[in-house]
């Protein structure tokens, strides 16, 4: 048995879908992390897991972060989702 796949966009309650959708997104995401620039947060994943840094750049719509970490002493910039962080108390 064959599937038909049918095009969301073609039918009274396609559209009602794709509007809201599209209602959604133009009006940004939201979302439940609030976080703040230059707040400490811990790196929970990846290759700097176990580091912690200061949040340099906040980007909601794509809920990332510009996290900054000390490396050998150099500072390195790290992108990361917003549930690739947790916070921790301010950190010198």
């Amino acid at each position: 048995m064959q599937e038909k796949c049918i095009p969301l966009g073609g039918c009274r309650a396609g559209n009602n879908i794709v509007s809201k959708f599209k209602k959604l997104l133009g009006e940004g995401v939201v979302s439940k992390y609030e976080f703040s620039k230059g707040e400490s947060v811990r790196i929970k994943v990846g290759a700097f897991r176990a580091f912690i840094g200061k949040i340099s750049e906040i980007d909601k719509a794509k809920g990332t972060l510009k996290v900054i970490v000390e490396v050998f002493g150099k500072s390195q910039s790290v992108k990361l989702n917003f549930l690739d962080v947790e916070k921790v108390a301010d950190y010198e």
